[in-house]
């Protein structure tokens, strides 16, 4: 009994020698928090702080004030990080900065002190009003390359400012074709030189979409010779599955020094099916569908990509003189003709900028 006595009064001792511990630890942790908030911030403005009230203080400028609380009311104020002031070490992208630092670059792109670009947000504000939404890039760039296909122009409105559009426009120009953007910001193609049937890699690496020009190509020049988008290997790519639809209307296909080779003096119209691991393959089908417009009879492409985008496509090709139905569904009938002309095609919107928009007003109760 003796022992055991012994041994609690040792354990109690080691508890309340912790509980001491903790607690000077404790103490001494919210001392360094409150220095380093000290050095941070300046002192609150209040009772006792010697500066004026910071609910009090105006916008500087106007006089009125805004927002709600005390951490607007410190932003406001300059006191501390309210709302809408930037946080240590950036530059304020707003022109009312209220710390006036100026520091905003072109179109509210700030940097941060290791100069990499960001935005800065400023929310708490309803959105709301009328916005007019961006051509989708995804339907522009395969219709774009269904231009090779075309005998006269091809004026297409609604595509997009954005880098994939610069680098194909950059690779059609190389392939004979004639790209100009108007004055009315329509894009103007007409395909005039048809002797480059090559898709250079410098231009092809850049973006994986670059492959659509495979279909066209091959169908109005008889032979495409376009490099490996990115330089990756086939394996279970979903670029296994345009060389086997160009395969089946006809194509001899074959890797050279890491391009894709092409040839075919007709195609003819098949039965494609385009299913694979990942699913149906949307620039496949856009591959197939062009190149199956001036191949001879009718071809079936079974497990199509079923997007928007695919079905803007085939509208726009209609709109040059083929025959294509069932897009939209799984099953796309494509009966071959013999030549496509021109038109004036504008691009769907983007659905996915549109859903962004939606749940931007949403989220903000607008």
């Amino acid at each position: 009994m003796r022992h055991r006595g012994l041994q609690s009064a040792v354990r109690r001792d080691r508890r309340r020698a912790g509980r001491a511990a903790g607690a000077g630890l404790r103490t001494a942790r919210r001392a360094v928090c409150r220095a380093r908030r000290a050095r941070r911030d300046p002192p609150r403005a209040g009772r006792g702080s010697g500066l004026p009230d910071a609910r009090r203080a105006p916008v500087a400028g106007n006089g009125v004030r805004s927002g709600r609380g005390r951490a607007a009311a410190r932003g406001r104020a300059g006191l501390g990080r309210g709302r809408g002031v930037p946080r240590r070490g950036r530059a304020c992208a707003c022109a009312a900065c209220p710390g006036g630092c100026g520091g905003c670059g072109p179109g509210g792109v700030k940097e941060t002190t290791v100069g990499l670009p960001y935005f800065e947000i400023n929310g708490g504000t309803r959105l709301r009003g009328t916005v007019r939404v961006s051509g989708a890039k995804n339907a522009a760039l395969p219709i774009m390359a269904a231009s090779i296909l075309c005998e006269g122009e091809v004026i297409l409105r609604d595509v997009p400012r954005v880098a994939d559009v610069f680098s194909l426009a950059e690779l059609l120009i190389k392939l004979g074709v004639d790209v100009e953007r108007r004055a009315d910001g329509a894009l103007r193609l007409v395909a005039r030189d048809e002797m480059n049937c090559k898709a250079e890699y410098d231009i092809v690496r850049k973006m994986r979409a670059s492959i659509c020009v495979l279909g066209p190509l091959l169908a109005k020049r008889h032979l495409a010779q376009v490099s490996m988008p990115g330089g990756c290997a086939i394996g279970d790519r979903p670029v296994d599955l345009h060389l086997r639809a160009m395969k089946l209307l006809g194509a001899d296909v074959e890797l050279v020094t890491g391009d894709i080779v092409a040839r075919a003096k007709r195609l003819r119209g098949r039965e494609i099916f385009l299913g694979g691991p990942f699913g149906s393959t949307v620039l496949g089908t856009a591959n197939a569908m062009m190149a199956a417009t001036l191949a001879e009879g009718v071809t079936v492409i079974e497990m199509a990509a079923c997007e928007p985008e695919v079905a803007d496509l085939a509208n726009f090709l209609n709109k040059c003189g083929a025959s294509i139905s069932g897009h939209g569904t799984p099953r796309i009938v494509v009966e071959g003709v013999r030549e496509l002309h021109g038109c004036e095609y504008t691009i769907i919107p983007d659905r996915i900028e549109a859903g962004t928009l939606m749940v931007a007003g949403a989220i903000t109760n607008g």
